[in-house]
This record gives structure tokens, C-alpha cells and sequence, in this order.
């Protein structure tokens, strides 16, 4: 099987916004399909491609909250790139902010 893209365009958490779509490629490895975002180095494997996605949703969410909120200096390259997109991408909706309006 070669390689399939797709795209999300939400994380389905209403806490987070997806700013760009994320692209997911599914790829086969023997009889397992492997679901990778292949810019933040983090894959899933699951008994159904909506169990993937969803693992996937939620490492995003994750490594959102862990490494967004981090100084660059902190980080090296690879996860400061890791930022770069997940600051592109996601952005964490405030309720408060918008119920102010």
C-alpha cells in the first residue's frame, strides 16, 4: 500500500482550535496501518483508523501544553521546531476572553 494523506481540521476539544489543518499520513507496516504526524514526530497504531486519529488528536493537545508554553532556550532544534508548529496550528480558545466581548 502506498503512503495516504489526509488532513484534520480539529482536535475535537473545544479548548483548542485548530488554526491550519494538520496532515496525517497512513501508512502500512506488515498488517498494521501506522497514522503519523510526520512534522511532530508522533504516530499511532489502533484497531480503527478513528481510534488513531483520536490518539493523535490528543498527543497534539499534549505536547501542545507541554512544549508551547516553554522558552526556546530551553529546547533544542528539533523541539523548538515542534513548537514553531504547534504555536502555527493550534491555539488554546479562552472562554473567559471571549465571553467578555
Amino acid at each position: 500500500m502506498q503512503d495516504v494523506t489526509f488532513t484534520i481540521t480539529s482536535l475535537g476539544d473545544c479548548r483548542y482550535r485548530l488554526k491550519k489543518p494538520i496532515t496525517i499520513t497512513l501508512s502500512q507496516d506488515d498488517d498494521e496501518e501506522i497514522y503519523e504526524i510526520k512534522a511532530l514526530g508522533t504516530w499511532a497504531m489502533s484497531s480503527s483508523k478513528i481510534g488513531a486519529i483520536a490518539e493523535l488528536k490528543e498527543e497534539v493537545i499534549i505536547l501542545y501544553n507541554e512544549i508551547a508554553v516553554l522558552k526556546d532556550i530551553m529546547l533544542g532544534t528539533r523541539c523548538q521546531q515542534r513548537k514553531q508548529f504547534l504555536l502555527d496550528h493550534v491555539e488554546k480558545v479562552d472562554y473567559a476572553k471571549s465571553n467578555s466581548d
